[in-house]
């Protein structure tokens, strides 16, 4: 039996969340109730601009999916197809369903006008990249997420998350559609094991998520203070706060 490719429907819901929660897992990500939801509810609507296709094996169980949606190429005049998420089950991976999703993306580009399809990809995700430059071109492109306006203030306090300006997964593939070729622009999180481009190409990207700023160590006190402080606590027992900070 070939290779069956089509948009989710109404009653793929839960094997849909599965897939999705194995993809967040993946990339060391947790997908909330109330996330899963949304994306849904966009995948749902004809009129929303992200848009999505399954994988289904031979028993009709769901193997894959991908996420894209439409971007405008300003310079080029032209628009493209980014793709956000790409995943298909470890069990069913080097079978072809990961170019399959990519190709349909194609496929409906070109169906539509639109022949550039791209991706983001980990730099360190070399499983990914060995299936990503077989299908598409590499292009130089670092990726830059603002800082939120807590972040910058911790960073006016000394203290800093190298992380939020770092986090740039510096390759993205793209393909043309029947040819594969470099775009100079990607932009979104990265894709997972396997993704395709049609003329600038896309998990996934993703694909990760802005922590806090660590908070600067408080300065020392100096010998005669803290010889003072410590002849009061000797007199009473204070006990220790409990702190907890989310990341």
């Amino acid at each position: 039996m070939g290779i069956t490719i089509r948009e989710p429907g109404e009653g793929d819901f839960f094997s849909w969340l599965a897939l999705y929660e194995d993809y967040a897992t993946y990339h060391g990500r947790q997908l909330t109730d109330q996330g899963a939801l949304v994306v849904w509810s966009w995948l749902s609507e004809p009129s929303h601009s992200e848009r999505g296709l399954v994988a289904v094996g031979d028993d009709g169980a769901l193997i894959g999916l991908v996420h894209f949606h439409d971007v405008p190429r300003p310079l080029d005049g032209v628009h493209a197809l980014h793709i956000d998420d790409l995943f298909v089950l470890e069990e069913h991976r080097e079978q072809g369903y990961g170019r399959a999703l990519i190709e349909s993306v194609a496929s409906l580009g070109a169906a539509s006008g639109i022949r550039s399809v791209e991706w983001i990809a980990k730099p360190a995700d070399g499983e990914s990249r060995g299936f990503y430059d077989e299908i598409g071109d590499f292009t130089e492109v670092a990726v830059y997420r603002l800082r939120q306006a807590e972040e910058s203030a911790a960073d006016d306090d000394g203290s800093s998350d190298a992380q939020d300006i770092a986090e740039t997964p510096a390759d993205a593939v793209q393909v043309d559609g029947s040819e594969l070729q470099a775009q100079p622009e990607a932009q979104h999180e990265d894709v997972d094991g396997q993704s395709v481009d049609a003329a600038s190409a896309t998990e996934t990207t993703e694909p990760v998520p802005n922590g806090h700023s660590p908070e600067a160590p408080a300065a020392e006190e100096p010998a005669e203070d803290a010889a003072a402080e410590g002849e009061e606590q000797a007199a009473e027992h204070a006990e220790p706060a409990d702190e907890h900070q989310e990341s």
